[in-house]
């Protein structure tokens, strides 16, 4: 599914934090709610994109109850964007 950042931008936003935002999807494809984990700036540095990267490959494995998994790593309007399940 492909999401642009206006139908991310009218979900309801949980935390804003100095380099992204995170939103809630109450309806996904993996038909749980989903938190949608988006860089905030429109062209992030690369030092934000490795760091992007890395939490996504620190937590795709993750099996951990309580903490979510990252289960796709996205782009919206070419921004990095993960999401992640419970």
């Amino acid at each position: 599914m492909k999401l642009s950042k206006k139908e991310v931008s009218a979900l309801p936003c949980i935390h804003e934090g100095p380099d992204s935002l995170i939103y809630r999807q109450d309806n996904s494809e993996f038909e749980t709610p989903v938190v949608i984990k988006l860089l905030k700036h429109d062209n992030p540095i690369s030092e934000q994109i490795s760091r992007f990267d890395n939490e996504y490959m620190l937590t795709k494995d993750l099996d951990i109850p309580g903490i979510r998994k990252a289960y796709q790593k996205l782009e919206i309007d070419n921004r990095p964007a993960k999401k992640y399940c419970q």
